[in-house]
């Protein structure tokens, strides 16, 4: 009995564009980790996987972190450059992006406007207390700032590749 396919052909296509996209950005991003392996051989949820090799250093720079969130920002680039569409397929991606840049702006202080401010930890600990111990005004400025960092990073990595679309 013969088996179908595992995707359609244009899942494939969008699939292998979109992983694409992550590996060219790493390969042309300087600081982001190198590509080990990419697959559009679709696993549980994903459709694709871009593997990188391990970095040797737990000790990230903040270039080498904003690297990071260019090259995961790759595949919703390179869909919305090369089909003027996006998909859900990037929603881990942008999971991994809001989750880098929150700490950028709240944990590491790297913000620009927050400055050298930790805010991670700054919450009453309590059995079913998630009350800040920061103001209102404070979570606007978090929030924006990491809105801000993140759409930079997303303009940069369209640009970078535009620049790069043969």
């Amino acid at each position: 009995m013969k088996r179908p396919p595992l995707a359609s052909y244009e899942d494939r296509k969008l699939t292998a564009y979109h992983e694409a996209g992550h590996a060219l950005v790493a390969i042309l991003t300087p600081g982001a980790d190198a590509v080990f392996k990419i697959t559009i051989t679709p696993r549980g949820q994903s459709l694709g996987v871009t593997a990188f090799t391990p970095s040797e250093s737990s000790n990230y720079s903040r270039k080498r972190l904003l690297a990071r969130i260019c090259v995961a920002l790759g595949g919703r680039a390179a869909e919305d450059l090369l089909f003027d569409d996006v998909t859900v397929g990037a929603a881990d991606d942008l999971r991994t992006v809001t989750d880098l840049a929150t700490k950028i702006v709240t944990q590491f202080g790297m913000g620009k406007s927050i400055g050298q401010m930790n805010y991670e930890d700054n919450r009453r600990k309590g059995y079913g207390s998630s009350e800040r111990l920061y103001s209102e005004e404070t979570a606007r400025e978090i929030d924006k700032e990491t809105q801000e960092l993140v759409d930079k990073m997303y303009k940069r990595t369209r640009k970078l590749l535009e620049d790069n679309l043969d």
